[in-house]
């Protein structure tokens, strides 16, 4: 079986390919012979254990060394690849407009500015 056959790499018991298949060229990212561990959340991030380096589509690398790292599926960050928890403030706004139809206790700003109270920007529907 070859290392490119898209079976194997499906089988959750098979080995990763060597470092010659994953481009082991000059510029090519040095591999640490160590598994990562991703798990993924139901509504949320990919969390990736382990200091890691991501090849961004335009070839940018971006790298962190902290122990877990949390990238974004949603692509609704700021911080892509990497979760700013923007998919939170999502979900919670599209369940506060369809659980009320106008209360005032679910009204809230996402802006640190309080010093306008006034209720002008509220509208009903």
């Amino acid at each position: 079986m070859s290392p490119a056959d898209p079976k194997a790499a499906a089988r959750p018991d098979a080995e990763p390919a060597g470092p010659e298949s994953a481009g082991s060229g000059p510029g090519a990212p040095a591999r640490s012979p160590a598994r990562a561990r991703v798990t993924p959340l139901a509504e949320g991030p990919l969390l990736v254990e382990g200091p890691v380096e991501i090849v961004l589509p335009d070839g940018t690398v971006r790298r962190s060394d902290r122990p877990v790292v949390a990238l974004c599926r949603c692509r609704r960050s700021l911080r892509d690849p990497f979760c700013d928890t923007s998919h939170r403030r999502r979900s919670r706004a599209a369940r506060r407009t369809d659980s009320s139809d106008s209360s005032d206790n679910s009204h809230s700003s996402d802006s640190s500015d309080d010093s306008d109270s006034s209720d002008s920007e509220e509208t009903t529907p």
